[in-house]
């Protein structure tokens, strides 16, 4: 598959999810963690392509910008769950904060990385012109 099926489906799929589950969440507010983690769990996926595949990961790309933001956000998310487990009660209203925080930070993310892979996708499309002139 090369790339540009690949981005047209990916923002297809990243698009249909954060559809359903907000519409999910709308009508079923509890199940709100089952669509924060399909929806991260299918754009992980997709970072992960672009990863091996080395596409649009260069210096200064909003993807490399994006991939680093989000590698400390689950960095730093992972070890405020780690210290919240250990020893909740020196710093957990500081910690619960944060991962309050992470937990509304996500959604805007999704959209944001949407944007990114369609920016890429109108990229590859004027560039498949370019080459037909």
């Amino acid at each position: 598959m090369d790339m540009k099926t690949f981005k047209f489906i990916d923002i297809i799929i990243s698009i249909a999810l954060i559809i359903l589950f907000t519409v999910i969440t709308i009508i079923s507010p509890e199940k709100f963690f089952i669509g924060y983690f399909v929806v991260g769990g299918w754009q992980l996926i997709s970072m992960s392509v672009h990863l091996v595949k080395k596409y649009f990961i260069a210096r200064g790309t909003a993807r490399f910008i994006y991939h680093r933001m989000t590698a400390w956000i689950l960095g730093i998310a992972a070890v405020l769950g780690v210290v919240t487990l250990i020893n909740i009660e020196i710093v957990g209203g500081v910690i619960l904060c944060g991962l309050f925080l992470l937990l509304f930070a996500a959604p805007v993310m999704a959209v944001c990385y949407t944007v990114i892979c369609y920016n890429e996708y109108v990229f590859l499309k004027k560039r498949a012109m370019m080459q037909l002139r």
